[in-house]
């Protein structure tokens, strides 16, 4: 079994048992998104995953039902008191454990999308990002975690995200295919779970040694030179 493989069905087995073991968890907040929105408490969105098949991704609703961007900021009115907590805590990502033991998704891989933004890719990125299963967390996800900060803080979030954040964005996870293995993907990981115990933006970078030798890589900072 190769170093990938193995890597993807331990994964599965991860996911599965922390699914069964967050059962309770996602149950109770599913149960206060249900008297915060009156709405079902379940949301899906069509992402696009391995060699570009579309699959439902599923979150716990986060914000009040209605029209509005694609893409949101820091202060979105729509968001709902209870949503605001879930989506700081990343509680509302785990019905993606679902996604997991389905085969849709990893536990790390590059965050999928929806299908407008992966038109937009370039042939060859996309080529390469759709190469693998997209993941629940990734180094791009870890780097921006404070994305909807960030977007908060342009006059034009949405083209902000598809001009600026994105490219960067998929510079890392193009990087990410090319490098990836299970000692990389409990990199991912660790370096998630750091992010959210903290709270603070976690920047690859800061612990550049451990990467870098992960990667097999001498460039300090991989992203600079792509994202120019």
């Amino acid at each position: 079994m190769t170093d990938n493989r193995l890597s993807e069905t331990l994964q599965v087995v991860v996911a599965g048992v922390v699914l069964i073991g967050t059962a309770p968890l996602v149950g109770a907040a599913a149960a206060l998104v249900r008297l915060s929105t009156g709405d079902h408490p379940l949301f899906t969105q069509t992402r696009v995953g391995l060699h570009g098949r579309p699959f439902a991704i599923y979150k716990l609703r986060s914000m009040r039902p209605g029209s509005g961007p694609d893409v949101t900021v820091g202060d979105d009115q729509r968001i709902t008191p209870v949503g605001r907590v879930i989506r700081q805590t990343k509680i509302d990502e785990l019905p993606q454990l679902v996604n997991v033991v389905r085969r849709d998704m990893n536990l790390v891989g590059p965050r999928p999308e929806m299908p407008d933004y992966v038109d937009l890719w370039p042939e060859e990125t996309r080529e390469a990002v759709l190469s693998v299963r997209p993941g629940i967390t990734s180094l791009a996800s870890v780097k921006f975690i404070n994305e909807s900060t960030m977007l908060a803080a342009q006059d034009d979030p949405t083209r902000y995200y598809t001009e600026v954040l994105a490219p960067m964005k998929l510079a890392i996870e193009t990087e990410y295919v090319q490098r990836r293995n299970l000692a990389l993907d409990g990199h991912v990981i660790a370096k998630t779970f750091l992010a959210l115990v903290t709270s603070k933006r976690t920047d690859i970078g800061s612990s550049a040694y451990l990467t870098l030798h992960l990667l097999g890589r001498q460039d300090p900072n991989p992203v600079d030179r792509r994202s120019g």
